[in-house]
């Protein structure tokens, strides 16, 4: 599971990915605080897109249903992730606009504005 980024990574190298895309993908579950993987980088060592994504990638896991459990409301979800930002897991200023976002929009799901267009 932990080399999934690294696996990733060297799937949209092969199709010809820019290294702006092949980076965001590479380091989507580092940390804020270091505490990440696959390098355990930190802070401002995490490319942006990567950090926008990773914030992303945790809303969509956590709204969508899984083999193991029933998805999250967006309200439940973004309290779950309220928590990871207050350990210092997710960038701050970047969640803030991200909770702003989410709670002025009426989708419960990123499925939802994909589905609706709103991306």
């Amino acid at each position: 599971m932990k080399k999934h980024p690294i696996y990733s990574y060297a799937l949209v190298d092969m199709c010809g990915f820019g290294m702006y895309t092949k980076k965001a993908i590479l380091y989507h579950h580092e940390d804020y605080c270091g505490s990440g993987y696959p390098f355990g980088l930190s802070k401002k060592d995490i490319p942006l897109p990567s950090r926008i994504l990773r914030i992303c990638d945790i809303y969509d896991a956590l709204t969508e249903d899984r083999v193991y459990r029933p998805r999250f409301s967006c309200q439940s979800a973004l309290s779950l992730m309220d928590k990871d930002c207050v350990d210092g897991k997710l960038d701050y200023h970047i969640y803030s606009v991200f909770k702003s976002m989410m709670i002025s929009e009426p989708f419960n799901t990123v499925s939802q504005i994909y589905k609706a267009g709103s991306w």
